[in-house]
């Protein structure tokens, strides 16, 4: 990240301000990538500022084209003229409004490769896609901070439902097209709970309830090549969506098996307490289908395999059904990958 203005070269705003003089800033953002883009480092995303939000100001204190004229332009042409990438400075979703009126600016886009946003709602990924990636214009769409709060089923209900819809919008033309960064790593005191680990009893780090459901979507889709699968029916229908306050099912091929995950709210669940889940046109019978919880435990699953079809009960309320907000309203969801192996 670069960012933000030294003390010495500072305005009256300060470092949350431009440059007194554009060069000054250019050296530094010259110096900076022309080291870090070089062996061993090899760095090539390169992310302007922090958080440059127009209303309210949050680390920039200026008008919003001023960051576009004396930071952003200024830094994105020394980035690209190195053969690197340029990361837009990680919106907030508190000015989300502004982010597409910043890119138009003097059309800022055209120096863009990746639109950072933090702290959006997940249907940013699909505005984003429309506007600017589904033509070419830019390279990616990124969240570098989500998360920071208590809500223990946020990564197991946003995590697949991102995966699933960046595997059908260009994520294997390149790995580095969708990205979601958890916000923070580790952290101590009252915001340890809101972080992937945190202080244990015998000095060690322990995983959060964040940390665990990050663990336990490591261990089910992180050994194999990732495709979407699509040849299945729920009963209830659950259909596909990125919408985080709806039930969902996603089907994913993970190197040799398949993994089903399910995501029901809690008026869902109530009315639905098993989901028949129905896979057509398989090759062989499976040797083994398991129900995998958020938080890792696991037990088998019964099913009926005939000329190619399986059927399975999933009993969904043998799950917790526990909150998944993203800072909104209360929505709690139990949430289940169904492994066929």
């Amino acid at each position: 990240m670069l960012g933000y203005t030294a003390a010495w070269a500072a305005t009256p705003d300060g470092g949350l301000g431009p440059a007194k003089n554009v060069a000054d800033w250019e050296d530094y953002v010259e110096h900076v990538v022309a080291r870090y883009s070089r062996p061993p480092f090899n760095l090539r995303y390169f992310q302007v500022w922090n958080e440059p939000t127009w209303e309210p100001l949050t680390f920039w204190k200026r008008t919003g084209p001023e960051w576009i004229d004396l930071v952003y332009l200024p830094a994105a042409k020394i980035i690209r003229r190195y053969g690197c990438r340029v990361v837009l400075g990680g919106w907030a979703g508190v000015d989300y409004a502004h982010l597409f009126d910043a890119l138009e600016y003097h059309e800022a886009w055209r120096w863009t490769d990746i639109i950072d946003v933090h702290y959006c709602g997940s249907t940013v990924w699909q505005e984003i896609y429309d506007r600017y990636l589904k033509d070419s214009k830019c390279r990616g769409a990124w969240q570098t901070e989500l998360g920071f709060h208590p809500f223990p089923e946020y990564i197991a209900n946003l995590y697949p439902r991102a995966m699933y819809w960046a595997l059908g919008h260009g994520w294997t033309d390149d790995p580095d097209k969708y990205k979601l960064f958890w916000f923070a790593s580790w952290g101590a005191g009252p915001d340890g709970p809101n972080c992937l680990t945190m202080p244990g009893d015998q000095g060690n780090n322990t995983l959060t309830a964040h940390g665990l459901r990050l663990l336990t979507l490591t261990q089910v889709f992180g050994d194999g090549q990732l495709s979407v699968f699509e040849n299945y029916t729920t009963d209830p229908p659950l259909p596909p969506t990125l919408d985080e306050e709806q039930p969902t099912s996603l089907g994913f091929r993970v190197g040799g098996k398949l993994v089903i995950t399910l995501i029901l709210d809690a008026d869902t669940l109530k009315a639905n307490p098993s989901v028949e889940l129905t896979l057509a046109n398989l090759p062989a019978k499976p040797a083994d289908v398991k129900l995998v919880g958020s938080t890792g435990q696991t037990r088998s699953l019964p099913f009926t395999f005939e000329e190619g079809k399986l059927t399975c009960p999933v009993p969904m309320s043998d799950l917790p059904c526990e909150v998944a907000r993203n800072w909104g309203r209360e929505w709690k969801v139990a949430v289940g990958y169904v492994l066929i192996a």
